[in-house]
């Protein structure tokens, strides 16, 4: 049996999800959509970042942030599920053609965390597999470190303008898995049974 673990940016999942109307979602379901049969879930790694809120936020701002911390913190009780945390910092950015001065949020750590567990779930032999949900081209040099520890590494990616996917990324993923719009529709969340 071929033990894997998942793990998922989740902001870049979520771009994917908002696109096709498949937000909320129930990612205890995920296992069945990016293992095959003969494969174990050993466990699934989501990684964000609560929205940044400016000192004086307006309500549609809190709200955002107040349902994103209760999805996340929601998942923490499903089985096999792990939530790790990154966090946004606001950033200056000066638009280039009217020079209008703008606060942009910007994620921070979670390329950085969702690395540090590629490696360390590969090289402590924890797993035979890695699923990873991203796009970044960030996480290149850990895939190929994790290459020679024996493990592999699958990529689950999404091919949507609004979700932007690192060509260098799907390169160096031995194995891949485009994700299509009927399976993040499987993942919807449908309520309680």
């Amino acid at each position: 049996m071929v033990k894997a673990a998942i793990l998922v940016d989740n902001m870049y999942f979520e771009h994917a999800l908002f696109a096709y109307s498949a937000y909320p979602t129930d990612l205890s379901k995920l296992p069945k959509i990016v293992l095959a049969k003969e494969e174990e879930h050993y466990k699934t790694y989501v990684f964000d970042a609560l929205p940044w809120v400016p000192d004086n936020p307006f309500p549609d701002q809190t709200e955002k942030r107040d349902r994103k911390a209760a999805y996340l913190s929601a998942l923490k009780y499903k089985e096999r599920i792990v939530v790790e945390y990154g966090h946004v910092v606001p950033k200056m950015k000066t638009c280039q053609k009217c020079g209008f001065q703008n606060v942009v949020p910007v994620q921070k750590a979670v390329d950085v965390q969702i690395s540090v567990r590629l490696v360390s779930l590969a090289w402590n032999h924890i797993v035979d597999k890695i699923v990873l949900i991203t796009g970044d081209a960030d996480l290149v040099p850990a895939v190929n470190d994790v290459e020679k520890s024996g493990v592999i590494v699958k990529l689950a990616y999404i091919r949507i303008e609004e979700v932007g996917t690192s060509a260098g990324l799907i390169k160096v993923c031995p194995e891949k898995q485009e994700l299509t719009p009927q399976d993040l529709q499987f993942l919807k969340y449908s309520g309680p049974p």
